[in-house]
């Protein structure tokens, strides 16, 4: 005997309408794995159909269920606690009660999250943006611009010592520097993410020399750090271990790769997208409220 449901269907369980609507995951004979919704603790069940019912959901799509990691029933890690958005609002306001209001989140470098991030950002305007950068780069003043550029990195606190200090040996030469600081401004100067711009920039800093036994160039926070403070509307910036956490108690499929990629980023832009759909009624403004959310669920 076997159901008829088929794999990728949403399904209800009507004896548990508190699960919400699940999609399936896996199916043996009368029995099919689903992972249901709003199942925080063992979102992953097995149904014996022959019992209990299952319906079908009256949805077409889901931001949760359509972006699940592959399901393997040799890994556990799908069927752990997730993160719900009501989890993660309230771990949220255990360490800010007045969440993206809250002065202990606004803050400065030392201690807050938002504020150093958006006076980076008028920073990286003022030096760079509004096509300063664009003509310095014309003028062929690379260590301008290489100055600049650390002038707005030194507000941060996003790139590693060792990231920052091969930053800042690569842009010593300067072919390499025109090719980046190109790229970047394609990249900057555009007003939507443009897959094919930002392929560049991954190609410009892939590019980037690094001398053999130094630190690596060529990482995620030295690509994403500068498109996301010039752009936290709709650039995102990825620290590999943090969001990878999130992501994985979020049950999101990250499709992660240490490689730069355009594949990873463009999951990383849709997480965010998600994200900052459920978190602007809580009062977030843009990108850095969402990174800033990602970080705190990553270290849950």
């Amino acid at each position: 005997m076997s159901t008829s449901h088929k794999l990728g269907d949403y399904v209800l369980n009507p004896n548990k309408p508190d699960w919400g609507p699940g999609i399936v995951l896996d199916i043996s004979g009368t029995k099919i794995t689903v992972y249901f919704r709003d199942v925080s603790d063992r979102p992953v069940r097995k149904i014996e159909t022959s019992i209990v019912g299952l319906v079908p959901a009256p949805i077409s799509s889901d931001a949760v269920l359509d972006n699940l990691p592959p399901y393997d029933p040799d890994d556990k890690k799908l069927g752990k606690k997730r993160v719900t958005h009501a989890d993660g609002i309230e771990f949220c306001r255990s360490h800010y009660p007045l969440l993206f209001d809250d002065p202990g989140y606004l803050g400065d470098r030392k201690k807050g999250e938002r504020d150093y991030k958006v006076e980076a950002h008028d920073a990286f305007q003022e030096q760079l943006g509004d096509g300063v950068g664009r003509g310095l780069l014309d003028e062929g003043k690379i260590e301008e611009l290489t100055k600049r550029l650390f002038i707005v990195e030194g507000l941060l606190n996003l790139l590693s010592p060792y990231e920052k200090m091969a930053l800042t040996d690569a842009l010593k030469n300067e072919q390499a520097a025109i090719s980046y600081f190109s790229a970047l401004f394609d990249v900057c100067e555009r007003d939507k993410v443009d897959k094919d711009s930002y392929q560049a920039l991954i190609t410009a800093v892939d590019n980037l020399p690094a001398e053999e036994g130094k630190a690596r160039v060529s990482t995620w926070p030295v690509l994403t750090q500068f498109p996301f403070i010039a752009r936290p509307e709709c650039h995102m910036f990825l620290k590999p271990e943090v969001t990878k956490e999130c992501a994985e108690r979020m049950a999101f499929d990250l499709q992660y790769s240490p490689r730069l990629n355009w594949n990873t980023y463009s999951r990383l832009l849709k997480l965010a997208g998600l994200l900052f759909e459920e978190l602007k009624p809580m009062g977030a403004k843009d990108y850095i409220d969402v990174q800033s959310y990602i970080f705190v669920i990553g270290a849950y």
